[in-house]
C-alpha cells in the first residue's frame, strides 16, 4: 500500500469516527450529565510518593459513564506539560508507573479527574491536587538490567 493510499484510509477512518461521535451526540437518547465533580481520594494533596508506581483513586459520580485523568507538571494542565492524559476510564482508579516516562523527580506534579456522562456530555473537573515525585535513584537502571536479564 502506498503512502498516499494509507493517508487516504486514515482520513476516511477519522471522518467515520467523528461522524459516529456526532450522531451519538444528536441521538434522541442523550446521556445524562454527571451529577457532580469527582472527589479525589489518593494520593492525598501534598503526598510524597514512596514508589514510582502510583494508583490514583477517586469517588464515583452519579450518571458518570467514564472518567478522564490528567497528570501534569503545571497546575493549569497545559498540553505541553501533561504526563498523563488518559480518557475512557471505566472505573474509579488508574495506575501509572513513572519509570515508563523520562520523568524521575524530584518534582511536584498535579492531578485531576473529570467525569463524562457519555461521548458528548462532560461534567466537571475535580479539584486539583499535588504530589511530590522524589528521585528514585538507580531504580530505572536496575529495572532495565532486570528486564534485559529476563529476556536472555
Amino acid at each position: 500500500m502506498s503512502i498516499r493510499q494509507r493517508n487516504f484510509l486514515n482520513i476516511i477512518t477519522a471522518l467515520l469516527f467523528f461522524s459516529f461521535v456526532l450522531s451519538n451526540c444528536r441521538s434522541a437518547k442523550k446521556p445524562l450529565e454527571p451529577s457532580s465533580a469527582p472527589t479525589l481520594v489518593e494520593p492525598a494533596d501534598g503526598d510524597t510518593l514512596k514508589s514510582p508506581e502510583v494508583t490514583f483513586i477517586w469517588n464515583a459520580v452519579s450518571n458518570a459513564d467514564h472518567y478522564e485523568i490528567e497528570v501534569g507538571k503545571s497546575v493549569n494542565f497545559a498540553s505541553t506539560t501533561l504526563i498523563v492524559d488518559k480518557t475512557d476510564i471505566k472505573g474509579t482508579s488508574y495506575s501509572y508507573n513513572f519509570l515508563s516516562e523520562s520523568i524521575n523527580g524530584p518534582e511536584t506534579l498535579y492531578w485531576r479527574v473529570g467525569a463524562f456522562g457519555g461521548a458528548c456530555v462532560f461534567g466537571k473537573w475535580s479539584n486539583v491536587r499535588s504530589f511530590f515525585l522524589p528521585k528514585f535513584i538507580g531504580i530505572r537502571r536496575i529495572s532495565k538490567f532486570l528486564d534485559s536479564a529476563a529476556s536472555k
